[in-house]
């Protein structure tokens, strides 16, 4: 029975909202679940949707927040207010600046409860071709590894193949 009750009853008795009804918060994806993000290319961003719903019969105050937020943001106000039965969808954006796993917490609190959504999205760098003497030349680029490992084992293949015929 340890921690049960706690934060019960936070808010009551408060002024507002007085001879109307409360507003009740429903968020998908639903507290503490994880939303993966596709993996995006460094200076680039992808998207995941966040859908706020005010399921009560009154207004609801909403505010959005990131522990983090450095490669992770909101796009547009952070700062929602909702009428009964109103829903708004907000756009999270992911714009990794390393090739590496990020991960952040969102926090999206109504005043009298907190829900915790899991951000997680991995950066990827794209190789640059750059033209100098009239040759094109690949840079060095950490990518996927599996799909370096797969055009490297192609590579040493054709490469076992052309040494094998004697000309």
């Amino acid at each position: 029975g340890e921690g049960e009750g706690e934060g019960e009853g936070e808010g009551e008795g408060e002024g507002e909202g007085e001879g109307e009804g409360e507003g009740v918060l429903t968020v998908e994806p639903g507290d503490q679940s994880v939303l993966l993000f596709k993996p995006a290319v460094v200076k680039w961003s992808s998207t995941q949707p966040v859908r706020l719903t005010n399921t009560g019969s009154g207004p609801l105050e909403v505010q959005l927040s990131l522990v983090d937020g450095t490669v992770f943001s909101v796009d547009g106000d952070s700062h929602v207010i909702l009428g009964a039965g109103e829903s708004r969808d907000l756009v999270l954006r992911f714009a990794p600046t390393a090739y590496q796993s990020y991960v952040d917490l969102l926090l999206v609190d109504d005043g009298t409860r907190r829900v915790r959504i899991h951000l997680q999205g991995e950066g990827l760098y794209m190789p640059l071709l750059s033209c100098s003497g009239g040759g094109v030349r690949a840079h060095a680029v950490r990518g996927d590894a599996l799909l370096m490992a797969m055009l490297f084992g192609l590579l040493a293949l054709s490469g076992r193949r052309r040494r094998s015929r004697r000309l």
